[in-house]
């Protein structure tokens, strides 16, 4: 990674160590996280504009949560703990407690007057920034020295919950810092050598499975083959698990969501040496716009996508265009659409190579989803004849 740094603070969006989404980044935000990125990724020469951009930071008045958590973790991982634990008491002001559950965490503050139909104020992307800044909570206190595991147990909890069945939460970059905070909340109150046993019986079901330092990145499952069903869980050991209960079932058809989104792709060639795959997407949604969307765009076997044709589309994007950036990742090319308006098609075309001669081939998906909610999706299958 190549830097430039001239300015103390940063006021335009970077990448630095992962991607970075802000809706409606202030300076603040941008300096904490690039700050923050720098330190953990060890760039040579930048002391001097590290303590630049702190000092920048004190002489600036923020009272937003997210800011506040991130400024706080950046301090954090700089080292200054009492500037660390004085922006941590800042953030607890703003913290929204639940006695009964006995859980802490923090929420994205609502505008007086909220324009709807913008995809940033949508409540997924409210979800995923509340998840974010309170896992950058929780990274504050991991860092701070400290015994008590009572404030961080009642974030854990919080976190926890957010989680979806497959152990993910709302989007990739909430994911990876609520997992990342998890993992060291665990390591530092619980330690990294320790094991734990944990058995489950009930109706139908009489399962052991074991967490330990091998095997702790795997998540475990056991299936209840029945509902309703009381279940009773032990767990014997020192090393922290999370356990969770997932019910999944169907709903009669007249109840089942509208999908709001639907998929067209097609793939043509005049020479039979370079193909050009169009696919495109829909917005029949009842909203006025939709939120961040991906065309996903699987591969046919033996073909790949011309790499060179995508870049072209993205370095010289239209006045109007949508298009944000795009993705490979090894046989799927996924298309990144700010937002779609209702009825609007967009679509993308780029080239493909074939690299292997393939018989019987199968044919392959294109999907369009939101961004925030995945389970808003609509696909549909391409596929390439042979050339004869």
């Amino acid at each position: 990674m190549n830097l430039d740094i001239t300015h103390a603070s940063f006021d335009v969006l970077i990448f630095a160590g992962r991607a970075l989404v802000i809706q409606r980044p202030t300076a603040d935000t941008l300096t904490a996280y690039v700050v923050t990125s720098l330190i953990e990724s060890k760039v040579a020469d930048t002391e001097r504009a590290i303590s630049d951009a702190f000092s920048c930071i004190e002489g600036e008045t923020f009272d937003d949560a997210y800011t506040t958590a991130l400024v706080a973790y950046a301090y954090a991982r700089y080292g200054d703990m009492n500037k660390a634990q004085e922006y941590l008491d800042r953030l607890m002001k703003l913290a929204v407690r639940n006695e009964t559950a006995q859980t802490v965490h923090w929420e994205k503050a609502e505008a007086e007057t909220v324009d709807v139909t913008l995809p940033w104020n949508r409540q997924a992307e409210k979800k995923s920034i509340n998840t974010e800044m309170t896992a950058y909570a929780l990274l504050t206190l991991t860092l701070i020295e400290s015994d008590d595991s009572t404030l961080p147990l009642s974030i854990v909890r919080w976190l926890t919950q957010q989680q979806n069945s497959r152990g993910g939460f709302t989007s990739t970059q909430d994911t990876v810092i609520a997992l990342q905070a998890l993992s060291q909340f665990a390591m530092k109150f619980f330690g990294s050598q320790s094991s734990s046993d944990i058995t489950v019986s009930g109706d139908d079901v009489d399962a052991a499975v074991s967490v330990s330092g091998t095997n702790s990145l795997v998540q475990q499952l056991v299936d209840v083959p029945s509902v309703p069903s009381v279940l009773d869980v032990t767990v014997t050991g020192s090393r922290c698990v999370i356990i969770k209960g997932n019910v999944f079932y169907n709903l009669y058809e007249e109840q089942r969501r509208v999908p709001v989104f639907s998929a067209t792709a097609n793939v043509m060639t005049t020479n039979c040496k370079t193909w050009q795959m169009t696919a495109c997407g829909t917005y029949t949604g009842e909203e006025e716009s939709s939120n961040m969307a991906i065309i996903s765009v699987n591969m046919v076997t033996g073909f790949s996508p011309v790499k060179e044709s995508l870049n072209k589309i993205f370095e010289k994007p239209s006045k109007n265009s949508q298009l944000k950036r795009f993705d490979i990742e090894g046989k799927t090319v996924d298309i990144y659409v700010n937002e779609f308006e209702p009825g609007e098609q967009v679509c993308v075309t780029f080239d493909l190579e074939k690299y292997l001669d393939v018989e019987n081939v199968k044919s392959a998906v294109v999907k369009v989803y939101d961004y925030y909610e995945p389970e808003q999706t609509a696909s549909t299958l391409y596929s390439i004849e042979e050339c004869k």
